[in-house]
């Protein structure tokens, strides 16, 4: 193994123990992600939010209680047909690309609930199983790379929900403005 080799691996493992001990103090920021990257994804497809809602505590963690869900709402939910089916999808998928930063193994748990979610709405349109396979492939690799483009927003409209357990559509709006503003200076 070369140096600059064991200089990544030990710097990849140094970033893992840090989100490690993240996690642990605050143990709500995985779910706080998945939702905050859902709503992101909406308002990225100029869908409103209306709000963004942790649900009510359930497990505990080291004596705390934890998030077990999250509800993200648009704000003008309308039937999922084949036009507006695609930005539906991607937002679905983005909810455990944006958990992935913080949470691998919970963002696998999450993905597996999500296609299962998105598929749901495929199917509903009259889309074949591999149709709907190719789509939720696709649409989860658009919901990475956007994650990975404003995934600076993203983790303020988590952090703004971990805290207060609720976002509402306008601030959330307002966290990816200044985001835009701050990324033009």
């Amino acid at each position: 193994m070369t140096l600059g080799t064991f200089e990544k691996l030990q710097e990849h493992f140094k970033r893992r123990l840090q989100l490690v001990e993240e996690i642990h103090r605050k143990p709500e920021l995985p779910i706080a992600m998945h939702e905050a990257g859902q709503a992101f994804a909406y308002e990225y497809h100029d869908i409103q939010v209306d709000r963004c809602v942790l649900e009510s505590p359930a497990p505990t963690v080291d004596g705390k209680s934890v998030q077990c869900g999250g509800i993200t709402e648009p704000a003008n939910r309308n039937e999922i047909t084949k036009d507006n089916l695609w930005p539906e999808v991607v937002c679905i998928m983005a909810g455990a690309a944006a958990q992935h930063g913080v949470d691998e193994l919970g963002a696998m748990d999450s993905a597996v609930r999500d296609m299962q979610r998105a598929a749901h709405f495929i199917e509903g349109v009259g889309l074949n199983p591999e149709q709907t396979d190719e789509l939720i492939m696709a649409a989860s690799k658009a919901a990475v790379k956007i994650m990975k483009e404003n995934i600076a927003a993203v983790r303020k409209i988590a952090d703004v929900l971990e805290q207060k357990k609720r976002i509402e559509g306008y601030e959330i709006r307002k966290i990816i403005q200044q985001s835009k503003e701050a990324a033009r200076s």
